[in-house]
């Protein structure tokens, strides 16, 4: 049987985080959505609202805090609804901030803020 000392299981570690911290500083992670269509509809409608540029820019405020944008796309019949929102840890208890919603006509494909 093999022994590792503490130090090179911490240099181990420290290395496999430090790999992780520049995955997640270059968007290799996926933001996680809910998939309620089809995984590929869904991830169209994703895809054009994580596109607009205020997403995006939320996106880097929260990847520069160390969190990730979460995404759920709805079906709600002729539009697609889609919240985004981040999960706020406190403690023990989290909860959800949204950061808007966003309406996608089915017909047209036109994207608006569901809260302006």
């Amino acid at each position: 049987m093999t022994h590792i000392s503490l130090k090179k299981l911490l240099v181990i570690l420290a290395a496999l985080v430090a790999i992780a911290s520049l995955a997640w500083a270059f968007g290799v992670f996926e933001p996680q959505q809910s998939m309620l269509a089809s995984d590929s509809e869904t991830q169209e409608i994703l895809d054009r609202v994580v596109a607009l540029p205020e997403v995006q820019e939320f996106i880097r405020t929260l990847r520069a805090a160390g969190k990730v944008a979460q995404f759920n796309v709805e079906d709600q019949g002729d539009t697609w609804a889609v919240q985004v929102f981040e999960i706020v840890t406190e403690g023990a208890n989290s909860h959800t901030a949204t950061f808007d919603w966003y309406e996608v006509d089915k017909a047209t494909g036109a994207i608006s803020s569901m809260t302006e």
